[in-house]
């Protein structure tokens, strides 16, 4: 899924890593929120009400509903605490986050396996 960010001079003060007008790709969807790449490369939720969408995807992603709230990953990130291991700098949540990406970016063909985290794991590369 692809987002715009809504132009609006609030937003831009609210939202400084983001560039109104600016085309987002969604990594997940968190409490009804949108995960992307922020204009600092950081993987952050913004609230969905500040975007719109102009691609549509996600459709084969994990979804679920807890207290009406929606919850859908790619099946690569949906183990749970995926983003919390990230951020706290785990070497196999890292590497899988860069495979993914690299995915996305057309950089990488093939699925994501145990061999290739476990390689990007042992060369030291976060």
């Amino acid at each position: 899924m692809k987002v715009k960010m809504i132009s609006n001079k609030n937003q831009t003060l609210n939202y400084p890593d983001l560039t109104p007008g600016n085309i987002y790709r969604v990594l997940c969807v968190e409490a009804n929120d949108y995960r992307i790449i922020n204009d600092e490369g950081k993987p952050y939720v913004f609230p969905a009400e500040i975007f719109e969408i102009v691609e549509k995807g996600g459709e084969d992603w994990e979804t679920n509903y807890i207290e009406g709230q929606e919850y859908s990953y790619p099946k690569e990130l949906s183990s749970p605490g995926f983003f919390e291991d990230y951020f706290d700098r785990d070497k196999k949540a890292i590497a899988i986050f860069d495979i993914y990406m690299n995915k996305l970016m057309g950089k990488y063909i093939g699925p994501i396996d145990v061999k290739e985290i476990q390689k990007k794991i042992n060369s030291g590369n976060n």
